[in-house]
């Protein structure tokens, strides 16, 4: 079985799911455009599928309400609620 990239030898590689998404252009261009843009900072370049990993990762910690969502704007909206109340939680912890 493989490894993780950055993975430590014996380090078994997590199990995945593959999962088609269907993106607008302008959406994809973003995601094309964040790893070569993390590259020439200095890092490496970031696949989509990383971008997206992380981004879910993300979502989990804001714990967003989804209750009565049916649109996605109304899910946008909701995530931008939560980002605000991730970041003032946090801003609030730091004085402390």
């Amino acid at each position: 079985m493989g490894r993780l990239a950055g993975a430590k030898k014996g380090e078994k590689k997590e199990k995945y799911f593959r999962l088609n998404l269907t993106l607008p252009i302008e959406l994809d261009r973003v995601l094309s455009d964040i790893g070569p843009i993390t590259w020439s900072k200095g890092g490496s370049k970031l696949p989509k599928t990383a971008i997206m990993r992380a981004l879910i990762r993300l979502l989990v910690e804001l714990d967003v309400d989804v209750s009565g969502i049916k649109t996605e704007e109304e899910f946008l909206d909701s995530l931008h609620q939560s980002i605000f109340s991730y970041c003032e939680i946090h801003k609030k912890n730091k004085k402390v």
